[in-house]
């Protein structure tokens, strides 16, 4: 994780969402992003990442996206900064 919780390792074995709000798995402080910025879910291909509509652009590997299966070394950017 790069960013403000740089170092930090987060379990995506039973999903989990990222955002503002206090009840997210991995809360970002910053007002770019949404309460529920973005949603990942296992699945046995890889990770589902789900957008939420209306959050700020949401980069998997310099692309911006909506919705992707994310596979091993991916990078994804929220709101330009966070990077996961």
């Amino acid at each position: 994780v790069g960013g403000p919780l740089h170092g930090r390792c987060f379990s995506l074995s039973r999903g989990l969402v990222i955002g503002g709000a206090g009840d997210c798995e991995v809360r970002i402080d910053d007002a770019r992003v949404a309460s529920r910025h973005l949603e990942l879910h296992p699945l046995e291909r890889g990770i589902a990442a789900l957008v939420s509509p209306g959050a700020a652009p949401v980069a998997v590997n310099g692309h911006r996206v909506e919705a992707a299966l994310l596979l091993p070394g991916d990078q994804v950017v929220l709101a330009g900064t966070h990077r996961f």
